[in-house]
């Protein structure tokens, strides 16, 4: 819908598909523990598994977190990033003019850190993953892990349970999170190669949506997994009387990583594009803008006026045309720098009416005498 200021509002609600990546990330926790859990249990050969399996469980606590920001912090954001912009065209933001608007407060580190995390949780999910599956894979390729072949002699039970089943988890894990890291996501892609061929249409594909590569090769990995839990449960005699049984949490992170998996898939690399801004939150962008630009001298107001308004202009989901904007912003900082100049010219006159009525007073004690 597009409002009679032109901007365009999305739904009031998110739907579920805003928060794919909060849902993957929360699964991969769950399997993440699963798995640390698996590798305990395996003893001395599980040692590769539990430091990988922790490092990804640091990834999915950033997906969990700030995999889906609300449209606050998302305003937020557009607003540091909005100063930010102000500030490389010679902008001066003193204490005074941060007061005069909540979205120019003062950012302290955590805040700077926060809004990083919550622009870039699937890099924060896929760096994890990456550094987790190399963890593996250096696991899988010492001494005793090669005596396992990489390739299976048969793609039944006993031939995938019997290969070096680490080295390819760590493989697809470590080829997955570094698409999803390295791939710029770009919406227009497929657009852009239309009558290209098949390569430039695949590559295509793939950048329109980066993550969907990483969740169908982190998919393939689950059938890895798959075998990690066969061989846990074909081993499970092995662990009687003990409380901690292999399979058990193998099980339990095979069907985490199902879910998550597919979650990441349907997942946007870039979580700030959901949604675009409202309405609301557009006016009230266009205001602290106001106030930013109504802070400075007159010569630098003219400057950044127009700068803003095509800035504001390019933000995803607002319509208007920078000239339009221009128009906003001018009538509100003229209306702002009245505001400001108001206690000043009251104070002028205050002075003058002051000075007559001592003039006056002096007048009327000459006249008296």
């Amino acid at each position: 819908m597009t409002d009679k200021n032109g901007i365009k509002s999305p739904p009031e609600k998110a739907g579920w598909r805003d928060k794919t990546m909060k849902l993957a990330g929360y699964s991969y926790m769950l399997g993440d523990i699963s798995m640390v859990g698996a590798g305990i249990a395996r003893g001395k050969n599980g040692i590769a598994t539990v430091k990988g399996a922790t490092i990804w469980f640091l990834g999915g606590v950033a997906a969990a977190i700030w995999g889906s920001a609300t449209p606050e912090e998302k305003l937020k954001i557009q607003a540091s990033k909005l100063e930010q912009h102000l500030k490389q065209q010679g902008a001066e933001i003193t204490d005074e003019t941060r007061a005069t608007d909540p979205l120019l407060k003062k950012k302290s580190v955590w805040d700077r850190v926060s809004q990083f995390l919550y622009q870039h949780p699937s890099e924060m999910l896929n760096g994890a993953y990456a550094i987790g599956a190399a963890i593996l894979l250096h696991g899988a390729l010492k001494k005793e892990a090669r005596l396992k072949p990489f390739f299976p002699k048969s793609f039944n039970a006993e031939g995938l349970t019997s290969m070096n089943n680490d080295f390819w988890i760590g493989a697809l894990v470590l080829a997955g999170a570094s698409t999803g890291l390295l791939v710029k996501e770009d919406p227009d892609a497929p657009q852009k190669a239309e009558g290209k061929g098949f390569f430039q249409k695949a590559y295509a594909w793939i950048a329109e949506k980066p993550l969907r590569v990483t969740g169908v090769l982190y998919g393939f990995n689950n059938v890895f997994l798959g075998a990690n839990a066969l061989t846990d449960y074909g081993n499970r005699a092995s662990y009687a009387g003990k409380t901690l049984k292999p399979h058990y949490a193998s099980t339990t992170q095979l069907a985490s990583y199902l879910f998550s998996n597919l979650m990441l898939f349907l997942s946007r690399r870039d979580q700030m594009s959901a949604g675009g801004i409202d309405a609301q939150s557009a006016a009230r962008l266009e205001n602290a803008a106001a106030q930013l630009i109504a802070a400075q001298s007159p010569e630098k107001q003219k400057q950044l006026l127009a700068d803003t308004a095509e800035y504001l202009a390019q933000q995803k989901g607002v319509s208007l045309k920078a000239p339009e904007i221009a128009e906003r912003l001018a009538s509100r900082i003229t209306q702002l720098t009245q505001e400001r100049l108001q206690p000043e010219v009251n104070t002028v006159k205050w002075v003058h009416r002051e000075a007559d009525r001592q003039q006056d007073a002096e007048v009327a004690l000459v006249n008296g005498r």
